[in-house]
């Protein structure tokens, strides 16, 4: 097996020295790698991070998020979207996806917030009667945002999704968002979290809307949902928009750190509001007291008596 990887390294450090052959690899790739068996296909993907690629515009490949809608993603070697050349259904966080599929019917606005390159933002976008919802997603990566639009624009949904270029915070203004080298999906405006992935780590100024702007968007008698992916900002987001949870009572997905269980913890307001904590399962919902950075490290904050989310609802595991 060391062979064969280590052939593999060979074979792409070759290709890697023409973009133009390794762009004609890649076209074969994605016709070919994804009727190989999974673990073959996971062992090849990983291969392909020990070469330094040339810059490579690869055509976007149709997955599928959820149970059926499928959307069209452009893959970059370098970043987690290069699945996409070996998987027909998208590989990651599938029991978020199935929870959201179930929960948007309840709603008729959407506010993401960490939308990356926009893999749930499309996801979203296609779902069933998408047509009759808002949907704003924020992302404060120039990088990350040019790939959103890219593959927005793959799916034919330019100038139907509302998509804004900055950050959601306590407050309007300024400022620093750090990015890992070769970790786009890990940006955020935390450095110390940032420092985790790499010691290269750029540093931008971007723009930061606080709650006020995010409740002036959303107006009033809204049905809401807000996804969040703030990689350890989701504490200090909640926080800026209080006065909106308070006024909405929205169904808020959240991603858990588990170095910043404590700070969630600490947002009384929540408890206040009648916010239970579902840890998101693969078998459903799985209500925590508080939030522990488990092996699941996804929640649904939602208050009592949503049928949908009763229906997801198991008792602990």
């Amino acid at each position: 097996m060391k062979f064969l990887h280590h052939l593999g390294v060979v074979l792409h450090g070759l290709l890697a020295r023409s973009a133009g052959l390794a762009k004609l690899y890649f076209w074969l790739v994605a016709l070919g790698l994804p009727l190989c068996p999974q673990r073959f296909r996971q062992r090849f993907l990983n291969n392909l991070h020990h070469v330094a690629w040339p810059p490579l515009a690869l055509p976007p490949q149709r997955v599928r998020f959820g149970a059926n809608v499928r959307t069209w993603i452009h893959p970059h070697l370098e970043e987690d979207d290069s699945a996409v050349l070996g998987e027909r259904v998208w590989p990651f966080e599938p029991e978020v996806y199935a929870v959201v599929e179930e929960l948007v019917p309840q709603v008729d606005t959407i506010i993401e917030i960490g939308a990356n390159v926009g893999a749930y933002t499309t996801f979203l976008a296609g779902l069933a009667g998408a047509e009759k919802r808002r949907l704003f997603s924020f992302e404060p990566s120039p990088k990350a945002f040019r790939r959103l639009l890219e593959n927005l624009e793959a799916n034919g949904l330019l100038g139907r999704v509302n998509v804004i270029c900055c950050a959601v915070g306590q407050q309007t203004g300024t400022a620093s968002f750090f990015e890992p080298e070769g970790h786009l999906s890990n940006g955020s405006l935390l450095p110390e979290f940032a420092g985790l992935f790499t010691t290269r780590v750029g540093r931008k100024e971007v723009l930061v809307v606080g709650g006020e702007v995010i409740s002036a968007l959303v107006g009033d008698g809204a049905r809401l949902l807000i996804k969040m992916d703030a990689e350890g900002f989701e504490a200090r987001i909640l926080q800026g928009l209080e006065p909106l949870i308070r006024r909405h009572r929205p169904l808020i997905i959240l991603e858990v750190l588990p170095m910043f269980c404590a700070e969630l913890n600490a947002l009384s307001f929540l408890q206040e509001c009648g916010y239970r904590r579902l840890e998101i399962r693969p078998a459903g919902l799985v209500e925590r007291a508080q939030f522990i950075g488990g092996e699941y490290r996804d929640y649904l904050l939602a208050v009592s008596g949503i049928p949908a989310v009763e229906a997801m609802s198991k008792s602990e595991v």
